[in-house]
């Protein structure tokens, strides 16, 4: 089941929308792996993994990841 992911390193939020994936997630492997992956949970990652999701913003062919709005 593909769903919406909200990581957060606590200064910036990134969305992953599994619904419009086109690649299998290759960008969150080893980063949701060892996580309690539930429908719109908030993750906490490393300013690291933030990091590199934002560049993979960049590069996303489909659009499933993303910058969020808010959260809170």
């Amino acid at each position: 089941m593909k769903r919406k992911h909200i990581l957060s390193d606590g200064k910036k939020t990134i969305m992953w929308n599994g619904a419009e994936c086109t690649h299998k997630a290759l960008c969150l492997k080893g980063i949701l792996e060892d996580m309690d992956i539930k429908e719109n949970t908030i993750h906490s990652i490393t300013s690291a993994q933030a990091g590199y999701l934002l560049h993979r913003i960049e590069i996303c062919p489909s659009g499933a990841l993303g910058n969020a709005e808010s959260t809170e």
